[in-house]
């Protein structure tokens, strides 16, 4: 297991990285009759977002889907299954994906994201998705049909979160851990539900 590729939300004019999600209607690939293939350990669920918050909603900005080895030549071709009316386009930092940049694809989420920048790179742990009290900025973006309705910043609130996780204890867990606890540990890491 590895860390994964995080979705980014354009916030502001400002890049956020997607650390929480609370709601429903997310965009999810196989609503729209793509099947995403994990192409490395980095992204097991075979897909990534952008999204950008607007005055107008939340959109899905650019979207990266993993395909089967099968259907490169079309992905490469301009031939690859159509998202929104248009057909993929082939990026070859990408090799493995199909790449999507919808011109205005509203997303009709409801419900809140916790949105993050600025990792604290010594609380780094190779596993899954990095947690909001991980970052120093941290927000909560509230969503209703893909409105934007309300915007909290949580930066204060994760500092003392950070504080109460670090003190004494460890980011993993350690070796006296029984296998449920290790395993409850990772699978938690992958999740991005938030209470």
């Amino acid at each position: 297991m590895t860390a994964q590729i995080s979705d980014q939300v354009l916030y502001r004019d400002q890049t956020f990285i997607l650390t929480g999600v609370k709601g429903t209607e997310l965009f999810v690939p196989g609503r729209h009759g793509l099947n995403p293939v994990a192409q490395s350990t980095a992204c097991l669920r075979g897909f990534f977002c952008g999204y950008r918050v607007t005055e107008e909603g939340l959109f899905l900005q650019r979207l990266h889907v993993g395909v089967h080895p099968d259907d490169k030549p079309a992905v490469r071709d301009g031939h690859g299954t159509p998202l929104f009316g248009n057909a993929p386009r082939y990026d070859p930092t990408y090799d493995e994906c199909a790449v999507y940049d919808p011109r205005h694809a509203p997303v009709p989420f409801t419900g809140s994201l916790l949105i993050a920048t600025d990792f604290i790179r010594e609380l780094a742990v190779h596993m899954g998705f990095a947690p909001a009290w991980k970052f120093r900025e941290v927000h909560e973006l509230t969503f209703e049909a893909g409105r934007l309705t309300s915007a909290q910043d949580h930066s204060k609130a994760m500092a003392h979160t950070r504080e109460q996780r670090i003190v004494g204890r460890r980011l993993t867990p350690g070796a006296s851990a029984s296998r449920e606890e290790i395993e409850a540990w990772i699978e938690s890491t992958f999740r991005l539900d938030y209470e």
